[in-house]
Order: structure tokens, then C-alpha cells, then sequence
């Protein structure tokens, strides 16, 4: 049997007519030998035997108990044989060149240890979804730490591609995190001082759907994601010695207590309000802007829990009214009504329904004030509000052409 040049290794449970779909988007690679490890992790819905009995011996099948998503990944690349590890989500699809155009990247740039790609977003159904892809606004081609701390990265671990040796050094993933777990393996990667490269090219499929574990608001789950990210913070302090980062970390480490009350506000929970207001990190007056950065963090995540931009513009009412409560600030009026114009035309950019919507909330804004015609962002967000949905069809297309 001739060994394969990349392994690819898909983590499941209870997905069983997704993960097909991930299979097939494996098989159907293009350009490069590859085996395709799938790992059930535990479970009940009969995933092993339709898998079985579909692919047979043109995948390799490993059964274990639940142990999380990580632990499984990491026993997909304890059997596998190629050269570079990918790893796919069971919910996610790669295009049929993604692992040509990586592993071409790998073998030009040898001191890279690891390259991602961006990603298109799809719905439940695998529509896609009209969004810019994820990771369209990193600078790239190489990551940077503190970058990552300080903006955020909005990367998915089905799109990284990383030499096994890299990997292996790296002892994989980490178990004890489940919420952000491809994002520590980021940051372990550029502690260690490997380059990590990512193509300005979409060449996978995210799915975007309300069971997904990462950006969630359900109360359980949210709580988990913060001890995880706080615990991911604490590792990359403890392990940099360097000011500038030291700094990121601790701007991320407020950000995400920022999140945590942020999150009660939209829960309508005035006890955890004032529980996660308490945070040290808290201790002092909370700029204007952060909350600002928390509008925007929530808009899609609200919108996706409901379609209804309503309810997201009630929430920015009530995170802005908690703000001015702790805090009064004057000359906020025009910023905020810019807040909730740019939420509403998000909104409006992901289903043309709420074009109505947002073009009411902008006369209601101008009406409520006039001066908003001279704010220097006003008509970037009109032009967005125009022609918006028609630029990003337009960044689609052109992206598929270069393909």
C-alpha cells in the first residue's frame, strides 16, 4: 500500500449525513494522494454502519468512545501516514483543489509549518450563505500573535493544513479545551516561533448553524466557551515573555469579561449582570467603544439564533442603556444611532427581507437627527445599504473565476 501524501482526518458525532457529505469532499480531492481518517467520537445514530457500508475500505473507520473532539483528532493523526494533517469538521466540505494548493504552498515556503485558507460560509441546508468569506480581513500571508489577540481571528480548523512532524512536536491538540481548540493550536504554533501562513483563497465550505458549538448563546455552553478562552489566554501568558503581547493578552482577557456581561444583558439577567460585573478586569470605567466592538461581536450571533434584526437592535438598546448606566457618556447620540444602522444593514445583507427594515431605521435615524447627513461614516454605510449584497456577489464571483 503506497503511502499517502496528506491525511485527512474528520472528527463526527451524531452527524450522519453531514459527515458523508465531508467524506465526499475528501475523496473528490484533486492533485494529491490522501488517505481519509474519520474518527466517531461515540456515536448513537448509526454513523459506523452507513459509513461502512457506503465507503467500505476507501476510508478508514475508528471507533471510540466520547471523548471530545480534540481527543479525536489527535487519534486520527495517531494513524495516520501522510506527510500533512488536515482536518475537517464533520459539518464543513473542502473544495476538490484544496489540498493541491496547500500542499504546493508547503513544499514552495519550507519554513512554514502551517497554512489555513479562507472559507465560504453555508447554511444548514449548504446554500451559501452571502457573507464574506472567513478570514477575508487578516493582512496575511503570515499570522501574527498579537494580531490574533488583539483583532480576533476568524479562521476554522477545516482549513488548516500542517506537517505532521510540526503537529507531533506540538503534541497535537489539547484535550481539556473544547471551545476554541483550533485556534490554541494557532497560538502554540507562533509561541514556538513556526511561521504559519494563510492563502488569500476560499477553498473550504463552513457550515453555520445553531448546533454548532462555537458561537453560541445558550447559557451552558457560552459559560463553557468562556473558561476555555480565558484558560487559552492564561497558557499564552505563560508562556511569552514579550510586553507587546503581554498587553494583547491582557486586552482579550477584558474583551472576553466584557463578552460575559455582554451576554447577560442579552439574557435579560440582571443577577448575572452584576455577578460578571465584579470581574477584576472590570474594576474600572468600561470605554464607550468596547461596547461598541460587543455590538458587533453579538449582531450575528443574535441574528442567527432568530433572523429578526428586531431583536438584535433591541439588544444593542439594552447593552447601550446598561453602559450609560455605569458610565454616563455624553455625545454618544450620533455613534450610536451608526451602531444600530450598521446592525440593521448586516442584517439586511444576509437576507434582502430586511432591506425594508433598514431602510426604515435609516430615515428614523436621520429623522431623529439630521446631523447624521455630515457623520463621516454615514454614507459608507448607505453605499453598503445600496449596493452591499451586490459587492459581495460581485467578491464571489471573482473568487470562484480564480478558481
Amino acid at each position: 500500500m503506497s503511502t499517502p501524501l496528506v491525511s485527512a482526518i474528520i472528527p463526527t458525532y451524531n452527524r450522519r449525513e453531514w459527515v458523508q457529505q465531508a467524506i465526499d469532499s475528501v475523496l473528490a480531492q484533486r492533485g494529491v494522494s490522501v488517505e481519509c481518517i474519520v474518527v466517531d467520537d461515540g456515536s448513537t445514530d448509526g454513523t459506523g454502519d452507513a459509513l461502512l457500508r457506503h465507503y467500505g475500505e476507501r476510508i478508514q473507520y475508528l471507533y471510540q468512545d466520547n471523548a471530545g473532539e480534540s481527543a479525536a483528532r489527535n487519534r486520527g493523526a495517531s494513524e495516520a501516514r501522510g506527510e500533512f494533517l488536515a482536518f475537517l469538521d464533520s459539518d464543513d466540505l473542502w473544495m476538490p483543489h484544496k489540498l493541491l494548493r496547500q500542499v504546493a504552498y508547503l513544499q514552495v515556503h519550507s519554513q512554514c509549518g502551517a497554512v489555513y485558507c479562507r472559507a465560504y460560509a453555508m447554511n444548514e441546508a449548504g446554500r451559501p450563505l452571502l457573507r464574506l468569506p472567513y478570514g477575508a480581513s487578516i493582512p496575511g500571508p503570515a499570522l501574527d500573535l498579537r494580531y490574533a489577540l488583539e483583532r480576533g481571528i476568524a479562521l476554522s480548523g477545516s482549513s488548516m493544513l500542517a506537517r505532521a512532524e510540526v503537529f507531533h512536536a506540538l503534541s497535537g491538540f489539547v484535550t481539556d479545551i473544547r471551545h476554541g481548540e483550533d485556534v490554541e493550536i494557532l497560538y502554540r504554533m507562533l509561541l514556538e516561533g513556526i511561521a504559519v501562513h494563510i492563502l488569500p483563497r476560499p477553498l473550504a465550505w463552513v457550515r453555520s448553524h445553531t448546533h454548532s458549538q462555537s458561537l453560541t448563546l445558550q447559557q451552558e455552553r457560552f459559560e463553557a466557551a468562556y473558561r476555555d478562552h480565558m484558560s487559552i489566554f492564561d497558557r499564552v501568558a505563560a508562556r511569552s515573555s514579550d510586553p507587546s503581547v503581554q498587553r494583547a493578552v491582557q486586552g482579550a482577557r477584558q474583551k472576553e469579561a466584557l463578552r460575559r456581561v455582554s451576554f447577560a444583558i442579552y439574557a435579560r439577567r440582571p443577577d448575572l449582570v452584576a455577578d460578571y460585573r465584579q470581574h477584576p478586569l472590570l474594576a474600572s470605567t468600561i470605554p464607550a467603544p468596547a461596547f461598541d466592538r460587543q455590538a458587533q461581536y453579538f449582531t450575528p450571533l443574535i441574528y442567527r439564533e432568530s433572523a429578526d434584526p428586531r431583536r438584535v437592535l433591541e439588544f444593542l438598546a439594552r447593552l447601550f442603556a446598561y453602559r450609560d448606566s455605569q458610565s454616563p457618556v455624553s455625545g454618544r447620540r450620533r455613534a450610536d444611532a451608526l451602531a444600530r444602522l450598521s446592525a440593521a444593514i448586516w442584517c439586511a445583507g444576509q437576507h434582502p427581507r430586511h432591506a425594508v427594515f433598514a431602510w426604515a431605521q435609516l430615515w428614523r435615524e436621520i429623522f431623529r437627527q439630521p446631523g447624521l447627513l455630515l457623520a463621516p461614516g454615514m454614507w459608507k454605510l448607505v453605499a453598503r445599504l445600496l449596493f452591499g449584497r451586490l459587492a459581495i456577489r460581485l467578491y464571489l464571483l471573482w473568487s470562484h473565476a480564480r478558481d
